[in-house]
């Protein structure tokens, strides 16, 4: 690195025939051993073709990138402190401190110790780490039924951030649009895969169920399934007693219709086996109008599609059909 001036360079000693004694332990034989100067042994260098060191023209001031490899998504926040620390001791301009002692006994030399403070060498912090890869998509959008050639907007959002998508059956080409706009006539799956620097990302898919028959009208949150129309649950008086839950469907105008009432036990559980979901609810255990027992009326959870029984007088959701 020439950064020493000969003046402060020692004698080099070359040994002459020399024969391992003891490889591991770095010991040898030899016939002898020539001493040269610093600037004669400087001059060899030169005559072998290679550059004599000059002090003067030594780099002094070094640069580097720091780059790590992992299989992570993300590196978590105590190894980015560490990857900080370790960088921020190996290039500070000064001797290294207590994280890189042992007992009072300093065990590693940074740089700039290493060169005899001679030399210094700048390096990045560690921040903003993530894995480089494909972007992986998800579509953000659930649909669940719509009317035959209703417009569905499928949404892709994916990470890290896609340059293009790759939409399908909407065209075999690539787009810039992570929002398409189709009007399927017939039940339809539609994938979308992200691409960026890295290459493609893996498939992301939604099944919007095209239902004849179904009104185009029907609001947000509302299902359509053999021929009835289901409401949401009720938002505003989502925990009622079973008495209270009769009444609210029987009375209540809901998308300005009325003649609403409870489900059946078989008809809320055909609506989930047929893969027709709900719009999701904070309270997802939902009455039926199917009796247990005199004072006990079968309910239903949205979620798990688990059947229980409950006391009339218990609160459960309302979930309206006509």
């Amino acid at each position: 690195m020439d950064l020493i001036p000969a003046s402060e360079v020692p004698d080099v000693q070359i040994a002459q025939s020399p024969v391992w004694v003891d490889r591991a332990k770095g010991n040898f034989s030899a016939t002898g051993f020539t001493s040269y100067s610093t600037n004669a042994y400087g001059d060899l260098m030169a005559a072998a073709g290679l550059a004599k060191p000059d002090p003067a023209k030594a780099i002094r001031n070094y640069r580097a990138l720091v780059v790590v490899l992992t299989d992570k998504a993300q590196l978590t926040n105590e190894v980015t402190t560490k990857l900080t620390s370790s960088i921020t001791q190996f290039t500070i301009p000064s001797v290294a401190d207590s994280s890189w002692s042992h007992n009072g006994v300093l065990l590693l030399h940074n740089f700039w110790m290493a060169t005899g403070g001679r030399a210094t060498y700048a390096m990045n912090q560690a921040s903003n780490w993530r894995k480089q890869e494909a972007p992986n998509c998800q579509i953000s959008e659930n649909y669940g039924t719509v009317a035959p050639g209703a417009n569905v907007q499928p949404s892709a959002s994916c990470a890290p951030t896609a340059s293009d998508y790759i939409w399908s059956p909407q065209g075999s080409g690539i787009s810039q649009n992570a929002t398409v706009t189709v009007s399927p006539t017939q039940s339809t799956t539609y994938t979308v895969k992200g691409v960026n620097s890295f290459g493609q990302g893996a498939t992301a898919s939604l099944q919007v169920q095209v239902v004849p028959g179904l009104p185009k009208n029907l609001p947000g949150g509302y299902v359509w399934y053999k021929n009835r129309s289901w409401a949401p649950v009720a938002l505003g008086a989502a925990r009622l007693s079973y008495a209270n839950a009769l009444a609210y469907c029987s009375t209540t105008a809901l998308n300005d219709q009325t003649g609403w009432r409870l489900p059946t036990r078989d008809e809320l559980e055909g609506l989930l086996k047929a893969g027709v979901t709900p719009p999701p609810s904070a309270q997802p255990i939902a009455w039926t109008s199917t009796p247990y027992s005199p004072t006990e009326q079968y309910v239903l959870d949205l979620e798990s599609h688990t059947l229980y029984r409950s006391t009339t007088a218990s609160l459960s959701a309302a979930m309206c059909i006509r």
